[in-house]
């Protein structure tokens, strides 16, 4: 690999890598508001299992509500916000490991440089 060839790697890495830092943010808000999102209808559907204005779980009776049972209950009534939010964590966790993965390479190909441009210098007598 010649060090031009090199370079443009480099180059390319970093491209992707401030990509995907702008993603990051964006996925990190989204996971932020996915969770606030859950937390309130999580505590919406407590309060409406409590008093009695919630009564069924996609068209189930939720039947008797004990302390114990109110928070599982409740989860079952918000389970799409749950779903949203473990989709907004798996797309933020992704985007991470898709930086480090970049910044690994990006590592690797700077060694490489390193390396190719030391040997070139040797072999040029500079």
């Amino acid at each position: 690999m010649d060090i031009v060839t090199i370079q443009e790697q480099i180059e390319k890495r970093i491209t992707w890598l401030n990509e995907l830092l702008k993603r990051l943010t964006e996925t990190g808000t989204a996971l932020a508001l996915a969770e606030a999102e859950y937390d309130r209808d999580l505590a919406l559907a407590m309060l409406g299992i409590e008093h009695g204005s919630v009564k069924e779980i996609d068209g189930v009776p939720i039947g008797k509500v004990t302390t114990t049972t109110l928070r599982d209950k409740a989860k079952g009534v918000c389970w799409q916000a749950r779903l949203k939010l473990a989709q907004a964590e798996a797309m933020h966790k992704g985007t991470r490991a898709k930086i480090e993965t970049v910044s690994a390479q990006l590592n690797a190909f700077q060694s490489i440089f390193r390396h190719a441009e030391l040997t070139a210098k040797t072999n040029t007598g500079v």
